[in-house]
């Protein structure tokens, strides 16, 4: 097992996004400032007190929105092996910070000491964040496959639910408790916020059952439906205040 720590500083940077990848899992904790880190495009907004672990082979960088500092810590052993979808730990504790601060004042100093600490890091990891367990990936498998197939009207909830390796029961509860949204209604979610989107840059050239359809609605009485229950509006009613 590695673990080793270093100390980054960030200046005030909103455009230029430089993106590397590592071969050992690393945890970040924010010292100072405001930002957002992508981690293979997707945004994990970041501030003073969060602690961000990103995978081996994930490509990520930050954009600062105010400046900022961060020490990070590599560890390429077996500890952090399961966890393998990256993820944010908002403010943590005061005890977790404190280790943090002497790791930085002790990194140039007692190696083995400074690995200990680094070590304390990774177990509190592992005991604080079980919602990276296998169900944690199979949930995060059903929303990524939600998320790609939203705009096919033969999209079946249930296949990939049934695939997850859970009975189907228990995932879709389980599902809800971590995204508080059942997995139909996450559907149904992305579908009229892309259909919001849709009508707002293409009010004049698309018509709403053009809308409907490329959000999967084969049916635009039912799309018209799921949409004012979404946004508390009709589809026309949406799209004439946009005029």
């Amino acid at each position: 097992m590695k673990c080793f720590a270093s100390f980054s500083q960030y200046q005030n940077d909103k455009k230029n996004l430089k993106t590397h990848y590592h071969d050992y899992h690393e945890i970040v904790f924010f010292l100072s400032g405001e930002g957002t880190t992508y981690i293979e495009d997707k945004p994990f907004p970041v501030k003073k007190g969060d602690m961000l672990v990103i995978p081996p082979k994930f490509r990520h960088g930050t954009i600062v929105k105010e400046k900022m500092s961060s020490l990070w810590i590599a560890e390429s052993g077996e500890k952090l092996l399961h966890l393998q979808s990256p993820f944010v730990i908002k403010n943590v504790d005061e005890t977790i910070s404190a280790i943090f601060n002497i790791i930085i004042n002790n990194r140039y100093n007692n190696q083995e000491f400074t690995n200990c600490l680094c070590q304390a890091i990774t177990y509190y990891v592992l005991n604080n964040l079980e919602e990276k367990t296998e169900k944690d990936i199979a949930v995060d498998k059903i929303k990524s496959s939600i998320s790609k197939n939203f705009d096919k009207s033969d999209f079946v909830v249930t296949k990939y639910l049934n695939e997850s390796g859970y009975s189907e029961d228990y995932i879709r509860a389980y599902f809800k408790k971590v995204t508080g949204t059942t997995p139909i209604q996450f559907l149904t979610n992305i579908r009229i916020k892309h259909a919001t989107n849709l009508i707002k840059l293409y009010k004049n050239s698309y018509s709403l059952a053009d809308v409907s359809e490329a959000c999967g609605y084969d049916d635009y009485i039912y799309f018209s439906r799921k949409f004012k229950e979404v946004t508390g509006v009709s589809p026309q009613k949406y799209k004439n205040s946009l005029e």
